[in-house]
């Protein structure tokens, strides 16, 4: 997985460097997000999985883009065709959009509770780490009720984990030992 993070960011800074110079960011997100899910249909993962030459693939890919794409959209697509990446267009997109974060000072961050965080204790949250980090939050939650009670964040690379399984293996292990 890493190796295709590696091979996705020169695509996923190339088009984000073009969308920044022409003031085109919105267009060009839009468009990969267009683009990612397609490359996620399963009938188009199995034509790339099968080998289908690059400029068939390109045909397929404008003729169900026709109106979403503009040119340099196709020409987009048609070098990533060309160097068999087609299939790589969800983690361009992610990568593409940490970059936008980045440039309007957001960052994502992930949190994972045992239960529904209500607005108060999500706005908490995010008063908390905007206040150390010095960016603008966008947060998104999720639910797992195998780590019994706390809360996990993920920030890029980061992961706090203030949950009760984390404590209780932890607990474990020092018993063992």
């Amino acid at each position: 997985m890493y190796k295709l993070f590696s091979i996705a960011r020169p695509y996923s800074r190339a088009a984000f460097i073009f969308a920044l110079e022409h003031k085109k960011i919105k267009h060009w997100q839009s468009m990969l997000e267009y683009l990612s899910f397609i490359s996620k249909n399963k009938k188009i993962t199995q034509l790339i999985s099968r080998k289908v030459s690059p400029k068939i693939l390109f045909k397929i890919f404008s003729s169900i883009c026709y109106n979403t794409l503009d040119q340099y959209g196709k020409n987009f697509v048609y070098i990533m065709a060309q160097n068999k990446r087609l299939c790589i267009f969800p983690i361009v997109l992610q990568q593409f959009v940490e970059l936008r974060a980045t440039l309007e000072s957001k960052i994502n961050i992930n949190i994972t509770s045992s239960f529904r965080l209500n607005k108060i204790q999500k706005n908490k949250i995010i008063s908390l780490i905007e206040a150390r980090i010095l960016k603008k939050i966008i947060l998104k939650c999720k639910i797992d009720k195998s780590i019994l009670g706390g809360i996990i964040i993920h920030i890029n690379n980061i992961v706090i984990d203030g949950s009760i399984r984390s404590r209780l293996d932890h607990l474990t292990d020092i018993l063992k030992s």
